[in-house]
């Protein structure tokens, strides 16, 4: 059972094969969607990007990087050419270069305590918009499958920089956050559970 602790972050095939089982072809569609809110020949910043898997789905002429706390994933990225920035998951403290969008999809939810610092260090390195994409739980999973699939999910994701496996947000809470810090919250996407959060720099 070892082989399993952290696989979803050590191996490429194992995170991709559980994501299709999860989401199928509603997967594709967190990728799609940031189109209508940014602007080709642009700079973007994926911010837990994985395996740089949104390159496929946006403007081909956008300037595209990664930044990940996993190595797999960064090795991924330089096999398929694309920028790639290590990422410190306790502080997000990206520095030297600033990008026209900065992007995190569906991973918001990991960093529930640390979202002031997020949003910090995001609005240094960008120019114009922060964009969050985030999947909603309807119900907070507290019965005793729920508890069984997070614990689950807990260990095959436990790696040196993911140590706690946290709930979705609930549909009011992201909104009341987004609200809070004045983003603006485009809610179409609910269908599919998705909720995209977007703050415009001034």
């Amino acid at each position: 059972m070892i082989f399993f602790k952290g696989i979803l972050y050590k191996n490429n095939f194992f995170y991709n094969l559980l994501d299709f089982i999860k989401n199928k072809q509603k997967r594709k569609i967190r990728f799609k969607i940031l189109n209508k809110y940014i602007k080709n020949n642009s700079s973007l910043i994926d911010i837990c990007g994985g395996g740089g898997w949104l390159k496929d789905h946006i403007f081909k002429n956008i300037s595209y990087t990664v930044a990940d706390a996993s190595v797999e994933f960064g090795n991924t990225c330089k096999k398929k050419k694309i920028n790639f920035v290590k990422l410190n998951c306790e502080n997000f403290n990206i520095k030297n270069k600033k990008y026209d969008y900065s992007v995190m999809i569906i991973s918001l939810y990991q960093f529930k305590k640390n979202f002031i610092k997020i949003f910090k260090n995001f609005k240094k390195i960008t120019k114009r918009k922060i964009i969050f994409i985030e999947e909603i739980s309807p119900i907070n999973e507290i019965n005793k499958l729920g508890n069984l699939k997070k614990i689950i999910r807990g260990y095959l994701c436990k790696t040196d920089f993911y140590k706690k496996n946290n709930d979705l947000y609930s549909y009011r809470e992201f909104n009341d956050l987004m609200k809070k810090y004045k983003f603006e919250l485009i809610s179409k996407y609910k269908e599919h559970n998705l909720l995209v959060g977007i703050y415009k720099i001034k």
